[in-house]
């Protein structure tokens, strides 16, 4: 597949961020957090797959596919709160101190959609596994949420606007690490029937 994304890259196709929103001249082949568009208090791991601090961290990478599968390891429970879901990219190009609020939060709060952890029935501890689903396929896109490979009752989100990326937020002591392969075998568990991983596209700045 990555062959198609080069050549495409070379003939300088537009792959629709719009909005203003710059993009790198190459292609981002290994999706992970972006050190340019997190919260002041935000820490990310060396190989940018792992956030922690107080804030919210957005994935370099828009979803351009119509079914999107992603999912996130809760590598340190701590005593926050989390949040794992997507954020509007116009949301936040111009005002990155957004991101010291969590996702869904005061001046994120129109711009971005998210699984709240506090608000959730379940009781999330270290090594559990959050599976994320972005449908676009029909109308308006909708999030799913999947605990350890179980659907999560009661925590669809729907209505979401705009080109999102994935974004994540936590506080005290949480920490949280992304798997956004392409690959299926990649993950936990395995994606709901029609959704795949994330297709690398055009970095943001």
């Amino acid at each position: 597949m990555e062959w198609l994304w080069d050549c495409l890259s070379s003939i300088g196709f537009d792959f629709g961020f719009g909005d203003g929103v710059q993009v790198e001249g190459s292609f981002n082949k290994n999706v992970c957090f972006d050190a340019s568009l997190k919260g002041s208090d935000i820490k990310i791991s060396a190989d940018k797959m792992t956030v922690s601090g107080d804030g919210s961290c957005l994935v370099k990478t828009a979803l351009h596919q119509d079914r999107v599968y992603f999912e996130v390891l809760v590598t340190k429970a701590g005593e926050g709160k989390f949040r794992v879901g997507v954020c509007r990219v116009s949301g936040i190009k111009d005002k990155k101190d957004a991101l010291n609020d969590l996702l869904g939060e005061e001046k994120l709060e129109d711009v971005s959609w998210a699984l709240k952890s506090e608000q959730s029935t379940t009781l999330f501890a270290e090594g559990d596994t959050i599976g994320v689903t972005y449908d676009q396929s029909s109308g308006r896109p909708t999030l799913e949420f999947y605990h350890n490979g179980d659907k999560m009752p009661g925590c669809s989100i729907a209505g979401l606007s705009g080109l999102v990326c994935p974004a994540v937020g936590v506080t005290d002591g949480v920490e949280l690490t992304g798997n956004f392969s392409m690959e299926e075998a990649d993950f936990e568990f395995m994606p709901p029937q029609g959704f795949s991983g994330i297709i690398p596209s055009r970095s943001m700045i």
